[in-house]
Parts: C-alpha cells; structure tokens; sequence
C-alpha cells in the first residue's frame, strides 16, 4: 500500500519481467483513493520487484510504501519526483515455507 500526496502508481514486476499495476492489472487486485493506493497480488511462488513510479505532476512525492504478508510488515519511506524507484524485492522460500524481503 502506498500513502502520501500525489500521484504514484504501485507496480509488481514479475519473473518473466511483466509489471503488473493499476494500468496492467493482470492477477492483481487494486484500490485507489485520492492519496494511497493498494495492490495485491496473492501468491507469491517466485522473486517480485516492488517498484513506484511518477509518470506526471511537478515537484517531488513523498510517501511510504508498507508491504505485507501473512508474517511480516516492512515500511518502505521514498521521495520520488519523476521516473520509476524499485524499492523491494520480495521472494517465497520452499525452506522456510514463507514469504521473505530482499533489501
């Protein structure tokens, strides 16, 4: 879920390197209000980049975006201004039978 002001748009970006989001919502499920955004995807079998992006509006967005899953929350602060920033990579180990985060 991303918050804070402005316009930035949520993107998974999967194995084959597809990017899913509100524009692609192939598999994911999005909500939008004026200031957040949601996407879910909903099982995770192979490593996913979590990226946002700015694709108009002037001056710098500020926001956070919070990643969950059944067994951790992890808070991600960024400052975007225009462009693409990929900010987590998240994965699924059989070991461990869990989701895990890359930083």
């Amino acid at each position: 879920m991303f918050t804070g002001a402005g316009d930035v748009d949520i993107a998974v970006v999967d194995a084959s390197g597809r990017r899913l989001s509100a524009l692609r919502p192939d598999g994911v499920l999005v909500a939008e209000t004026a200031n957040a955004e949601e996407l879910i995807y909903r099982t995770v079998r192979k490593t996913l980049a979590i990226e946002v992006s700015r694709i108009s509006g002037q001056g710098a967005v500020t926001g956070q975006l919070t990643l969950r899953t059944p067994t951790v929350t992890r808070t991600y602060p960024f400052t975007l201004d225009q462009g693409s920033l990929r900010l987590a990579t998240v994965g699924y180990s059989l070991n461990y039978g869990r989701v895990y985060y890359y930083e």
